[in-house]
């Protein structure tokens, strides 16, 4: 939270985690002012408070304008676009919005592969 940043900018939504203001967050499995591998994906090594190796979660979720990504669902999702894009149907974000695995579109969306555009 930049509460003094925000005061500068005149923006009083802004500045505090707290009800009511706006705030994005990323939430990590660590500390990454003592390692900034705590903010990768997949983690980082490090020691528990017994001295055994452990791997920590890295970044938790995300929540980006009160909207909570689960980076799990996230690497899913990317591994189907991947998979989808490797059988040369590749994503047309001019010709359909890009929705994401049990989100209704607009248009009624099956979430079936859309026919090849080539």
């Amino acid at each position: 939270a930049t509460l003094n940043s925000a005061k500068t900018l005149r923006q009083e939504a802004l500045g505090l985690v707290h009800p009511g203001y706006l705030a994005d967050l990323v939430v990590v499995d660590g500390n990454p002012a003592y390692n900034l591998r705590f903010l990768y994906s997949f983690g980082a090594l490090t020691l528990d408070g017994e001295g055994e190796m452990r791997r920590t979660r890295g970044v938790v979720y995300t929540i980006k304008d009160g909207v909570v990504i689960d980076p799990d669902a996230l690497m899913e999702e990317v591994a189907r676009m991947v998979a989808r894009s490797k059988r040369g149907a590749a994503p047309s974000v001019v010709e359909e919005p890009f929705v994401t695995e049990g989100v209704a579109s607009p248009e009624g969306d099956s979430g079936e592969d859309p026919p090849d555009r080539r």
